[in-house]
Formats: C-alpha cells, sequence, structure tokens
C-alpha cells in the first residue's frame, strides 16, 4: 500500500500504523453463529475452555492479519502517518482502503516552518481515497494522519464471518490443510471476502 501524489514527483520516505483490535470475549465467541450450541468450533474440534482470553484475542489478531493479507486492506481500526517529500501540488492519492477519515494534514516549507491544512476536501472508494486542497501546497514535508478500517461495531458480517473462518482453519485440531472440511472453509473464506479484495493489474 502506498501514497501517489497526481501533480508532484514527491514520494513517501516513512509510513506507520497503530492497530486496535476488536477485544473478543471467550463467551462472544461461543455465541456467534459459526460456532455450536457447545464449546466446539464446527468441524475443527476446538474445547474453547481450554483457550484462555488471551489466546482468544491472540487467534483472532492473527486471523484479522491474514484476511487484511488476503484482501490488501486494513479490517481492524488503524491509525496511518503517512509523511511525504518535496510535495507540490494540490491533489494526492492515497492507496488505501476502508478510509474513515483524517486526522490532521500538515507540512514544513522550505525554511522549516509548519502549517496545519484544514482548507480540503476528501472522496474515497473501497480501495483508495483522494484528497483535494484548496490551494496549491508546496512542501518539504507533508504529514497525513488518517484513520482505515472499521470501528468494533462496524465490521460487516461477511468480513467478520470469514474471519471466524479463519480461526477454525488455523486452529484445526488435525493441522491438515488437505481435510474436506478445511478446503469448504477456505472455499467459504474466499466467496465471503472475494467483493472486498484489491486486485492488482500488471500494465
Amino acid at each position: 500500500m502506498c501514497g501517489l501524489d497526481e501533480n508532484s514527483k514527491s514520494h513517501i520516505f516513512l509510513k506507520y500504523y497503530l492497530k486496535n483490535m476488536e477485544l473478543l470475549s471467550i463467551n462472544k465467541l461461543k455465541t456467534y453463529n459459526n460456532f455450536d450450541s457447545g464449546n466446539t468450533i464446527k468441524n475443527a474440534r476446538i474445547d474453547i475452555d481450554l483457550l484462555t482470553e488471551i489466546e482468544i484475542q491472540e487467534l483472532y489478531e492473527d486471523a484479522t492479519n491474514i484476511a487484511e493479507n488476503d484482501i490488501h486492506k486494513d479490517i481492524a481500526y488503524t491509525f496511518n502517518t503517512y509523511i511525504f517529500s518535496e510535495f507540490s501540488g494540490s491533489k494526492l492519492t492515497i492507496d488505501e482502503g476502508f478510509f474513515i477519515g483524517i486526522s490532521s494534514i500538515t507540512y514544513t516549507d522550505y525554511d522549516d516552518n509548519l502549517f496545519i491544512i484544514n482548507d480540503y476536501t476528501t472522496k474515497a472508494d473501497s480501495n483508495i481515497f483522494n484528497i483535494k486542497f484548496n490551494s496549491n501546497i508546496t512542501a518539504k514535508t507533508l504529514e497525513v494522519i488518517f484513520f482505515t478500517g472499521f470501528e468494533t461495531s462496524k465490521i460487516e458480517k461477511n468480513i467478520k464471518r470469514a474471519i471466524y473462518l479463519i480461526i477454525a482453519d488455523i486452529n484445526d485440531a488435525e493441522r491438515s490443510s488437505y481435510s474436506s472440511n478445511a478446503i469448504k472453509r477456505n472455499d467459504t473464506v474466499d466467496r465471503l471476502l472475494s467483493n472486498h479484495r484489491k486486485y492488482f493489474w500488471k500494465q
């Protein structure tokens, strides 16, 4: 994932992020509709009562990371910072999907003066988002802090279902990638995530 400046040769020289994973309780895991009325994940033979809260959370985080890598987008609520060097222009396209909003945009000029940008508009689709400044910006560095992914209560149902199926898959007691149950789960995960997947076409 990267940012693209439409009007100049600017490039990213620093990117970092912080993820806020949903806290997942054992009770929630038991009652979710991909699990039976007892304590065993369907087709996976995992006794949930043998796992601690921390282990359950680690499973959820691992499964979320797998799903994110599959669709090439953030699912967990993610705090992103992009810093661009030698920016000049009035538009910016950032190649990050599931855009939530901007926290701040600042830049430094070539005299190292710091400016806060408040006058801009954003437009997003599921794969990227665009920032249009109300005036042309010339900057030594441009910093954009923004949020992507989903707030906990707003994760789409098919994505959450895929994550729970991935949990079942990576914890299959027999660890067999070739079992019929694992294959069925993988096919279902693929279908659940297909509408959200970002594709990269070779030119």
